[in-house]
C-alpha cells in the first residue's frame, strides 16, 4: 500500500511540475506578445510621426537620422531632440506637440469604441 502511495505521489508531483513549467512557458508567451504588439504599435506611430514630420513640417532625412541616433529616454522623444539641436523652430515643435496629441486621442477614441 505505501509502495503504491508514494507511486501516485511522484507521479503527482512530476505532472505538478509539468503544469507549473507549462504554465511559465505561456506567462513568458503572454508577455512576449505583449511586448511584440506595443513595440509594432509604438513603431507604426512613429513612423506615421516621421512622415508627418517630412510632409507637413519640411524635415529632412538626415536631420530625422540625427534625431534618431541622438534619441534615447534621458533626451526625449523625437520632435524635442529635433528643437534642441535647432532642426524645429517653436511653431513647428508647437505643431508636432498638437499632432501628436490629436493622433493620441484618436488612438483613444478607436480602443474605447470598439
Amino acid at each position: 500500500m505505501t509502495r503504491i502511495r508514494d507511486y501516485h505521489t511522484q507521479s503527482l508531483k512530476g505532472i505538478g511540475q509539468s503544469i507549473g513549467h507549462y504554465l511559465k512557458t505561456i506567462e513568458a508567451f503572454d508577455s512576449f506578445v505583449c511586448q511584440f504588439l506595443l513595440d509594432f504599435m509604438s513603431s507604426r506611430f512613429q513612423q506615421q510621426f516621421i512622415d508627418y514630420l517630412q510632409t507637413d513640417l519640411g524635415v529632412s532625412d538626415n536631420a530625422i537620422d540625427l534625431a534618431l541616433r541622438s534619441q534615447n529616454p534621458s533626451r526625449g522623444q523625437l520632435h524635442i531632440v529635433l528643437w534642441q539641436h535647432g532642426l524645429l523652430d517653436l511653431e513647428q515643435l508647437g505643431q508636432a506637440f498638437e499632432w501628436r496629441m490629436s493622433k493620441r486621442v484618436q488612438n483613444s477614441t478607436k480602443v474605447l469604441t470598439s
